[in-house]
């Protein structure tokens, strides 16, 4: 629904990429840090992404789905080296019945499940009422899509029919 909808698409444009464009810095006590942490997120998530590409992605995630996740990735001394998307339709937030943890089950291309705990993840949601998923915009937008859909179609049919009784 967001590449059939040109509101939709405009307001979910204009939000991710203003966020995106904003300085992303990281303060302590008021004072600038330079971390390899903050110039991971602010330079180069991953080696496929700028900083901007990555903010956006998210955010546009987050817009249309509800939620927006990305994998941290360490490396052998268990510093964040990477930070990966993911689907946010393959990712389900779980509670683990005895710890009262946050778990994540991430579906596999091969349909396998792998499960991440909650320190391991970044999670940026929609409002929320109950439990820890993002309400979807789109899916509380869906009537007035669908509205704004039969009055699009209803309005070309008029037209066509209008220029049909002219000729």
């Amino acid at each position: 629904s967001l590449a059939t909808n040109e509101t939709i698409f405009s307001a979910v444009s204009r939000l991710s990429n203003s966020l995106a464009s904003l300085p992303l810095k990281q303060y302590k006590e008021f004072r600038e840090q330079r971390t390899p942490i903050a110039d991971l997120l602010a330079v180069s998530p991953n080696p496929n992404m700028t900083g901007f590409d990555f903010i956006r992605t998210l955010e546009v995630c987050r817009n249309t789905h509800g939620n927006g996740y990305a994998l941290k990735d360490y490396d052998s001394r268990y510093q964040v080296r990477a930070l990966w998307i993911l689907d946010p339709g393959r990712v389900t937030p779980l509670i683990e019945s005895t710890t009262r943890e946050l778990w994540y089950r991430i579906l596999g291309d091969d349909g396998n499940y792998r499960y991440v705990h909650n320190m391991d993840m970044l999670h940026v949601k929609h409002i929320h009422t109950m439990g820890y998923v993002g309400i979807s915009p789109i899916d509380v937008l869906k009537n007035t899509i669908d509205f704004d859909t039969k009055v699009k179609e209803f309005s070309l049919s008029q037209i066509n029919s209008a220029i049909t009784a002219s000729f």
